[in-house]
């Protein structure tokens, strides 16, 4: 089903937005002529695009536009939206101290959600452009988008893609506070972004927001010191600086826990197998021994018997001698 805009329901509360641009968006619909767009030569006259992307403030078409533009024309703009921008203001970079939560985050649900047990319908981004329809491209540091293909991305353009993001998550530490923890409660609810989670790790705490049926953000009230996500069917809580993520009241591990837990199991695994080992060497070793105590005794055995052939022989024939010296050594003399 194609992406529609979201339509709000009941009466509207106002909230923060951004400020207006000061300039205009030149994203614009090309009408003009041939003479309109600078060109004055005698030419055939070729059909002006209804969409040009403006690379300083790059936009997706409204609706409407992009449901008369043809397949060719839908595919060049979508590749025409950037997807690399210059590391300023709200791009500009920060330290681990931002990144690592976030980063900890998209993987617990990478393994979650693509794991044996997942769906593998879900996809997960980090820092990608996200264009909604006629709107300034946005950046979230973490994305979800429940029920689509989970491959690689350089964009998330929803009129492409026929479907718009199902969570987000801003961790705010040096960066814009005012912009995370108000201007996006109302911009995303305007988007119709289903959940809004803020990791204020300044505040050390977990906001998160749904919308409700008036088409605004509802603040979600923690339980036992979660909030529940519909989006991901998960609970959140904080944990020092981290996200930790449940299901029915057990942690979801994160890889590096998984690989903890599954390191020392190994270890314990090899401790098993080596004290196996042990035992199986000191087993064969005490046969080896026994054995080397059979064959001796066999030989001292053997040994005795031949011993006492030897002697018997050798009393025979002294008892030959004597009998053929006429001295009969049975009887006594």
């Amino acid at each position: 089903m194609p992406w529609a805009p979201p339509v709000a329901a009941g009466p509207q509360v106002a909230v923060v937005k951004d400020p207006p641009d000061v300039r205009p968006s030149r994203s614009v619909l090309a009408r003009d002529s041939m003479e309109a767009m600078g060109s004055t030569r005698s030419a055939i006259p070729s059909i002006p695009p209804r969409w040009v992307v403006d690379s300083s403030d790059p936009r997706s078409p409204p609706v409407a536009i992009w449901d008369e533009l043809t397949d060719a024309e839908r595919r060049h703009i979508d590749a025409s939206l950037p997807s690399e921008f210059e590391a300023v203001g709200e791009f500009a970079p920060e330290g681990d101290f931002h990144s690592v939560p976030v980063l900890e985050a998209r993987t617990t649900l990478e393994r979650w959600f693509g794991g044996p047990g997942g769906t593998g319908r879900t996809y997960i981004g980090s820092d990608l452009p996200v264009y909604y329809p006629n709107e300034r491209m946005f950046s979230p540091d973490l994305i979800v988008v429940r029920e689509v293909s989970p491959h690689r991305r350089e964009r998330w353009h929803v009129l492409h893609e026929g479907k718009g993001l199902d969570f987000v998550l801003e961790a705010t530490l040096h960066g814009n506070r005012e912009k995370d923890l108000r201007r996006n409660v109302g911009r995303y609810a305007d988007l119709g972004i289903p959940e809004y989670f803020v990791l204020d790790l300044v505040a050390r705490r977990l906001l998160g927001y749904r919308l409700g049926a008036s088409g605004r953000y509802e603040a979600l009230v923690p339980q036992a010191g979660r909030l529940y996500s519909e989006a991901l069917g998960l609970e959140l809580s904080l944990e020092d600086t981290s996200l930790r993520f449940w299901v029915r009241g057990n942690p979801v591990l994160s890889p590096t826990e998984s690989e903890r837990t599954l390191a020392v199991a190994l270890d314990r695994l090899n401790a098993t197998l080596q004290e196996a080992a042990r035992e199986a060497e000191e087993q064969a070793l005490r046969a080896e021994q026994e054995q080397r105590r059979a064959e001796q005794e066999q030989r001292r055995t053997e040994e005795e018997r031949q011993a006492r052939e030897r002697a018997e022989l050798q009393l025979e024939v002294l008892r030959r001698r004597l009998l053929a010296a006429g001295l009969d050594p049975d009887v006594e003399q």
